[in-house]
C-alpha cells in the first residue's frame, strides 16, 4: 500500500493488485469524486469512483506492469491530490513480445493465448506493453482460442495431448476472477459465443471404419459441431460423418489424434448472425462448409478441387470468415506461401475469384493460422507457430508483433478496451 499527501494534506491509499488497481482517498461533497491519470505518456484517462464507507473508491484496470503513472483525484472541479507511481511487475513472467509499427487504429487491445513453453491469456496494447495475462499451470491443459468481451475474456482448455476429454471453456473477468467454467465435452481447436448466450464449439467424432482397399478395421477421427446452451444442454448440430467418406491422406497416419487416423481435422469456426449459419474449416482435406445453426444442413460445400478457382487456390486452411454476402477470408498455404486471401464467391457457379491476398514466403507456418477482418478494413494475419501476429491495410504491413523462438499464438482477437 503506497501513501501520498495531497495539497490538503489528506490521506490517499493505493492498493496494487495483479490485474487491477485501487485508489481510494476519503471523500468530501456529495458526489463521487473521479481520478485523471496518464500512463508512460498516453492520453488522459478519466475514471469514475464510487462511495464506499466514506470514501471515493476507484478501480484502474489494464495498467501495465513496471509502468510509470501520473495521477490526480478530483471532487467535481477541485483538485484534492495529485502524484505518480511505478506499477509492479506481473507475478509471472511472459516472454517478452517484440512491437514495431503504427499504435494508432480501430483497436486499442490484442488479446490472445499464449502456447509452446509455456499456455497464457494475454491482452496487449498496440504499444508492446501486456496490460492483462491469465496464467495456466495446469498440466497438461492446452488453451487456443479466447474471445474477449465487457465482461472478460472466454478461453478454452484443452489436454494437450488430446488423449483425455478435458474440454472446458473458461471466463475470466478482467479483475482476474473466475466467473464461470463450462463443460464442453469432447471440444477441440476453436469455439464461438453466439448473441443468445450459447457456445458452438468443435469436438472430436471417433468412429469405426472399413478402409474398402484393405478390409482392415480402423478408428477415424472426424469432426462435429456441438451446442451448448445457456441451460447447459448440448446438442450436435452437424457431423461430417454424415455428409463426407472417410480416404487415406497425407496427414493421416500423423499420430496427431491418439484416438485414431487423423481425418478430417476441423480447425476453424465461425458464425454469421443474419444468416444463423456457421463456416467451418476441414484442414485435412481442403474443404469449407457453410452449415445452418438450426438444422444443421450444409448450404455450401467450397472445395476448391471442385470449385472454379481463379487466383490462389487455397490449401489447409484455417479461420475461414464472410467478410461481405460474397466475400470469404481465409487463412492458407497457397502455391507455398503462407497468408490470407479474400475470394469473392459465387455459390451457383461454384466459382471463387481472388480479391485481395497477403501472403508470405519466409515464414514457416507448421500449424495454426487466422486471417480476421477489424471494422476499419484492415486485416490481422495470425501466423500461429510461427510467432507472428501483422496488421495489414491493403498491401501494407501496419504493425505487427513477433515471439521468441518456442513461443506462438494460438488464437488472437482485436479489441477495443471499454
Amino acid at each position: 500500500m503506497i501513501a501520498c499527501k495531497s495539497p490538503c494534506g489528506e490521506r490517499v491509499d493505493l492498493s496494487p493488485r495483479p490485474h487491477n488497481h485501487r485508489i481510494s482517498w476519503p471523500a468530501s461533497g456529495s458526489r463521487p469524486g473521479t481520478v485523471r491519470l496518464q500512463v508512460d505518456g498516453d492520453d488522459e484517462q478519466v475514471i469514475d469512483a464510487v462511495r464506499r464507507d466514506g470514501d471515493n473508491v476507484a478501480e484502474i484496470r489494464e495498467l501495465p506492469p513496471l509502468t510509470d503513472v501520473q495521477y490526480s483525484l478530483w471532487d467535481g472541479e477541485q483538485l484534492r491530490c495529485e502524484d505518480a507511481w511505478t506499477t509492479t511487475p506481473l507475478p509471472v513472467r511472459l516472454p517478452d513480445l517484440t512491437v514495431s509499427g503504427d499504435d494508432g487504429g480501430s483497436w486499442d487491445r490484442l488479446v490472445g493465448s499464449l502456447m509452446g513453453t509455456r499456455y497464457a491469456v494475454f491482452s496487449l496494447d498496440r504499444r508492446g506493453r501486456y496490460r492483462w495475462h491469465h496464467f495456466d499451470t495446469t498440466d497438461p491443459l492446452a488453451i487456443v482460442d479466447v474471445h474477449p468481451g465487457e465482461d472478460g475474456v472466454r478461453f478454452n482448455r484443452l489436454d494437450e495431448r488430446r488423449r483425455d476429454d478435458l474440454g472446458s471453456i473458461e471466463v475470466f473477468g478482467w479483475d482476474g476472477a473466475l466467473q464461470q467454467r463450462i463443460d464442453t465435452p469432447r471440444a477441440h481447436h476453436f469455439f464461438t459465443p453466439l448473441p443468445d448466450g450459447s457456445l458452438v464449439y468443435l469436438a472430436i467424432d471417433v468412429r469405426e471404419w472399413t478402409n474398402p482397399e484393405t478390409g482392415l478395421v480402423e478408428s477415424v477421427v472426424g469432426d462435429a459441431v456441438m451446442e451448448r446452451a445457456p441451460d447447459g444442454s448440448v446438442r450436435e448440430i452437424f457431423t461430417i460423418w454424415d455428409h463426407e467418406t472417410p480416404a487415406p491422406h497425407g496427414s493421416w497416419n500423423n499420430n496427431f489424434y491418439p484416438q485414431g487416423r487423423d481425418w478430417s481435422h476441423g480447425n476453424g469456426l465461425f458464425y454469421q448472425e443474419g444468416a444463423d449459419s456457421l463456416l467451418v474449416s476441414f484442414g485435412n482435406i481442403d474443404l469449407i462448409l457453410e452449415i445452418d445453426r438450426q438444422s444443421g444442413d450444409v448450404l455450401s460445400r467450397i472445395d476448391p478441387d471442385v470449385w472454379t478457382v481463379q487466383g490462389h487456390r487455397f490449401n489447409f486452411p484455417h479461420s475461414p470468415a464472410w467478410v461481405g454476402d460474397d466475400r470469404l477470408l481465409v487463412f492458407s498455404y497457397v502455391d507455398g506461401d503462407t497468408g490470407a486471401v479474400e475470394y469473392r464467391v459465387d455459390r451457383e457457379a461454384r466459382t471463387l475469384t481472388e480479391v485481395w491476398a497477403w501472403t508470405s514466403s519466409d515464414v514457416q507456418q507448421p500449424f495454426l493460422g487466422q486471417a480476421l477482418r477489424v471494422d476499419d478494413g484492415s486485416t490481422l494475419v495470425n501466423f500461429g507457430a510461427s510467432g507472428r501476429v501483422v496488421e495489414v491495410i491493403d498491401d501494407e504491413v501496419t504493425w505487427q508483433v513477433d515471439a521468441p523462438l518456442g513461443v506462438w499464438f494460438g488464437s488472437v482477437r482485436p479489441w477495443r478496451a471499454p
